[in-house]
């Protein structure tokens, strides 16, 4: 299945067919899968261009029951992809969503995203800040502790 967000009544229908008489906790409609696509995009602008979108996918699903529900809720998974203008629906497909669960919408890029990201935000960098180099004549060991200080910094030591 590939259908563009646009198309409304084919998206509702799959939907429809997906989810059966369950309403509650479910994605019931296209509009609902757009305000994720919006939130997809929200997280997508603070790390890549929008030329560079193209391929990311999106898992979605609804917020869990209250917790006064003691079980879990059939609930809809659906899946998006960007393409060059617009998202489409890749796949939907029941799922369980349990009490208190927060609603999901977990953003996966492609490999050549991920290696992007850390060109554009060291660009972004260069743009906003003046930054330091490492000395060309650093010492491998100079390297080193640079290297461990920063691992500190971004707390990834």
């Amino acid at each position: 299945m590939r259908q563009n967000l646009n198309t409304t009544a084919k998206i509702d229908a799959a939907l429809a067919a997906t989810n059966g008489r369950a309403q509650s906790f479910t994605v019931t409609s296209a509009d609902t899968l757009r305000v994720f696509a919006t939130a997809a995009e929200e997280q997508l602008a603070g790390i890549l261009p929008k030329s560079a979108w193209p391929g990311a996918r999106v898992t979605c699903c609804p917020q869990g029951p209250s917790s006064s529900y003691s079980y879990s809720a059939q609930t809809t998974k659906c899946v998006l992809e960007r393409g060059a203008k617009d998202w489409f629906l890749i796949s939907c497909e029941r799922d369980q969503v349990f009490p208190k669960a927060p609603r999901m919408c977990r953003v996966t890029l492609t490999a050549a995203q991920t290696l992007a990201v850390p060109l554009v935000a060291e660009k972004r960098l260069a743009a906003a800040f003046t930054l330091t180099p490492v000395a060309q004549d650093a010492s491998a060991h100079e390297r080193l502790e640079l290297h461990a200080a920063a691992q500190k910094l971004a707390g990834v030591a």
